[in-house]
């Protein structure tokens, strides 16, 4: 088991934390879209999500992230997206983050008629939701 610890210098001495005591930034190995057809372009990481007016589709994206063991318990976690365009008939959307159960490869592989993948994006546990106003576009936000 792998134990993940932070160091922080206090004058001149080094003190270590344990990883409820630190943060720390994973990127994501991979991303995409799944479309309400289930298709899924692999090699796509772009991500969209919401109702799309001229394919009359509703779109949900998700991320992958490897993450270390813990050997404590995870208390909080951010996700960090860059925002380009936020479009919406009014002038606020709220996205959730869902718990997804689908395997890794499945998810990332693709393809078309992957109904229950665009299912699984949209429901289950909702481990965050933030409220988007589309003056944020072009910007980092944080959920």
């Amino acid at each position: 088991m792998k134990r993940l610890l932070c160091a922080l210098a206090v004058s001149g001495s080094a003190s270590v934390f344990g990883a409820s005591n630190c943060s720390f930034t994973i990127s994501a190995s991979d991303a995409g879209w799944y479309n309400a057809s289930g298709f899924h372009q692999p090699g796509n990481r772009s991500y969209f999500a919401g109702y799309h007016a001229s394919s009359g589709m509703e779109f949900r994206n998700w991320f992958v992230f490897a993450l270390p063991v813990f050997d404590e318990q995870v208390v909080a976690a951010e996700l960090r997206l860059f925002t380009f365009h936020i479009r919406s008939t009014n002038d606020t959307l709220t996205p959730e983050l869902h718990d997804v159960v689908s395997p890794i490869t499945t998810l990332t592989d693709g393809g078309s008629g992957q109904i229950a993948i665009f299912n699984d994006l949209g429901d289950g546990p909702v481990y965050g939701t933030r409220t988007f106003s589309r003056s944020e576009h072009d910007s980092y936000v944080t959920i």
